[in-house]
């Protein structure tokens, strides 16, 4: 609006013409209309960017994981384990942890989600002998995830498997297995702090040591569809017929 009043002024002192005050307001909230649409466009076009920006990011991260004999050794704990598999995480990693669990039960793997802050209330009897935990922590300094599996380990847990990040996580030292998901930079976020491609790979790792013991254990299409109808992976429940006394 400054640049239109000094035009004015020059248009003024050069032809002696004055605009009425409604050719400037017509002329006013047209060109604010016309601003606020290339804003609009703008700030549609910076919000494409970022996102594709994180999308990038957390992809990027994914394909840099580095495969090692750690990734095939977890998947032969957890194929061996003759009790169950308890996961465990705080925080983001403590969904990644639970959503785990989730995915080996329906594919075949008997799993429970152990919450660290919830296990020293009486959590802590659904562990038993023999049983294979899985600890989930980019940092690996979680207070609590680091005592549970010290606490896990006097009830007969029999191997723990860490998956984090950094390279001073303590997680290191209190595991059996290290599934090491590289030194992940958070990209995506714009003050590089929101777990965003960590998390991302987190997920993506927990997925590919489901899907490895999955295949290697052989479940099949087949042994889905034995399964009733309401609980298969998927199934809205629909078809659920409704009990009868």
């Amino acid at each position: 609006m400054e640049a239109l009043e000094e035009f004015w002024s020059i248009f003024d002192r050069a032809a002696g013409y004055r605009p009425d005050r409604f050719c400037k307001k017509w002329l006013y909230g047209s060109l604010g209309r016309l601003q606020q649409m290339f804003e609009r466009k703008a700030i549609s076009l910076d919000i494409k960017q970022r996102m594709r920006k994180v999308l990038e990011a957390e992809a990027s991260a994914i394909l840099a994981v580095a495969i090692d004999e750690h990734f095939e050794e977890a998947v032969r704990v957890i194929l061996e384990c003759q009790g169950k598999v308890l996961t465990t995480g705080i925080g983001k990693a403590g969904h990644i942890a639970n959503k785990f669990a989730a995915t080996l039960c329906s594919t075949g793997t008997p799993a429970v989600f152990l919450h660290p802050a919830e296990a020293a209330h009486g959590d802590l009897g659904v562990v038993g002998k023999n049983d294979v935990m899985i600890a989930f922590s980019t940092s690996g300094k979680s207070r609590e995830v680091l005592e549970i599996i010290e606490l896990s380990s006097h009830l007969g847990v029999a191997r723990h498997i860490g998956v984090t990040s950094h390279p001073d996580s303590s997680l290191r030292e209190c595991c059996d297995i290290i599934i090491n998901m590289g030194d992940v930079e958070e990209s995506g976020c714009p003050i590089g702090m929101t777990p965003t491609s960590s998390i991302a790979v987190m997920l993506a790792v927990s997925d590919a040591v489901a899907m490895a013991v999955m295949e290697t254990r052989g479940f099949t299409r087949k042994r889905v569809r034995s399964a009733p109808p309401w609980r298969l992976p998927g199934s809205s429940g629909t078809s659920r017929q409704p009990l009868t006394r």
